[in-house]
């Protein structure tokens, strides 16, 4: 044979070794989908340990593609395991931003942290970017609830009418939207909106309890009472239901059944400012002006005012001054 007929040594074995590396790479490909489909499959199952067992070795295996950190990420989260969870959603995003279902995810993990601003700014992403109708409807719904949180009520119920006319047979978006009415002075729209939810079902604890506290606005404290006790059959340490039935047993002549049931809210939810303000009624109704000084400063402390107006500093100017 020529010289010009034979491959060089080192080249020879350079072009073997790219084709076995380019054969090896196909086969960490084929193993990493291969990974990432039995994870869906797990994922689908609600096993969600193997399905980040999977999503993980799929991910070893080429370097992860951005579907495989996003499914990693709501496995996470099935767990509970939101850091791992807020990683991997955000490494998703920062592959692909125009990815609708990491912002959905992510905006959860902001609402359970307390941070519905950020929450509301992915839940924007997600509804441009959703993936799909349900997507695009779930972003509507979460959205309506955290518009709630942050007293945006012609928001939430912009947005909770948009699910409601996907799926009208939620009792949640029903719910939502009869407490964003309540909250625009709109209560024949608000009590029609809770009672649909509650002819669909009859028990549900959030509709009930949240008749309970429209009653309790309107003063028709017998009517709040009756709602809020069949609330506390069914969901008995709730306490929000806990701290509004605490008033309206005050209200009903109950003075010592609403300190209790006041008592039980603050310590399951000490940072409800509402809370601290139905106590400090009850210490007032009990002539113990002082603890109700106490309560009432401290629901101004824990963000009253900015949530609820100014109801509670002007008992504090009322009750609450040292006479000269």
């Amino acid at each position: 044979m020529t010289r010009s007929g034979r491959l060089k040594a080192p080249l020879f074995w350079l072009i073997i070794f790219a084709m076995l590396c380019l054969h090896g790479a196909n086969v960490f490909s084929q193993n990493g989908e291969t990974e990432f489909n039995t994870g869906n499959e797990s994922l689908r199952k609600k096993d969600f340990r193997q399905a980040v067992l999977h999503f993980s070795k799929a991910i070893s295996a080429n370097g992860g593609e951005t579907e495989y950190y996003l499914r990693r990420g709501e496995a996470y989260m099935r767990l509970s395991l939101y850091q791992l969870a807020y990683d991997d959603l955000n490494e998703a995003i920062k592959r692909k931003t125009e990815i609708g279902e990491a912002y959905l995810f992510r905006s959860e993990i902001y609402m359970l942290i307390k941070q519905p601003q950020k929450a509301l700014d992915d839940l924007d992403m997600a509804v441009k970017y959703a993936p799909s109708d349900s997507i695009r409807f779930q972003s509507y719904f979460n959205r309506g609830s955290v518009r709630m949180d942050l007293r945006d009520f012609a928001g939430s119920y912009e947005d909770s009418k948009k699910y409601f006319d996907h799926d009208s047979t939620n009792v949640g978006v029903l719910v939502n939207m009869g407490l964003s009415k309540f909250e625009l002075k709109e209560d024949s729209i608000a009590f029609r909106c809770m009672r649909l939810a509650l002819e669909k079902t009859p028990n549900d604890t959030a509709a009930l309890a949240n008749m309970g506290f429209m009653n309790l606005q309107r003063e028709k404290y017998d009517s709040a009472l009756l709602y809020l006790k069949k609330c506390q059959k069914m969901d008995p340490e709730q306490p929000y239901m806990l701290s509004n039935l605490a008033y309206a047993q005050l209200k009903t002549g109950q003075p010592k059944e609403a300190m209790m049931n006041i008592n039980k809210s603050i310590n399951h939810l000490p940072n409800n400012p509402w809370a601290y303000r139905n106590r400090g009624y009850i210490y007032l109704a009990k002539g113990e002006k002082d603890k109700a000084c106490e309560d009432f400063r401290r629901a101004v402390k824990l963000g009253f005012n900015e949530r609820y107006g100014t109801e509670v500093e002007d008992l504090i100017l009322k009750e609450c001054q040292k006479k000269k």
